[in-house]
């Protein structure tokens, strides 16, 4: 189905009155790292803070031009979509969910992705909220 996971009524067409199994899910993370231009970093390669080149082969980040991502200017999008799925399932792993602590209930499930890699990177590791 193409829908939008934001709209109640896209996710009730594709589910109808089914309990879901698990929500499994990388929303946006409103963290504006997007230029408008569609890259992310920058245009020129550009030295990488201390932290993140220790034990990296390479210490610079070249710019990657991405396709447009919708919704990273807030957390609105995984916002709406909690919404909607936390009455359909009781499994929700939902990625980047430290972004997502006001609205997300406390609980102590939480994964780590270390990552392991050589190769530039944002973070050494990801969260995710786990119910």
């Amino acid at each position: 189905m193409c829908g939008d996971a934001t709209k109640r009524d896209d996710v009730l067409k594709l589910v109808g009155s089914e309990k879901i199994n698990l929500v499994l899910t990388d929303p946006p993370y409103g963290m504006k790292i997007q230029h408008k231009d569609g890259y992310v970093g920058h245009k020129d390669e550009r030295k990488l803070p201390e932290w993140m080149s220790r034990n990296r082969k390479r210490t610079t980040l070249a710019a990657t031009k991405y396709p447009m991502l919708i919704g990273d200017n807030s957390q609105e999008s995984a916002r709406k979509n909690y919404e909607i799925v936390k009455d359909l399932t009781d499994k929700l792993i939902i990625w980047g969910g430290q972004y997502f602590a006001d609205f997300l209930p406390v609980n102590g499930g939480w994964l780590f992705w270390y990552k392991q890699t050589s190769l530039p990177s944002f973070s050494d590791g990801e969260l995710a909220y786990t119910s």
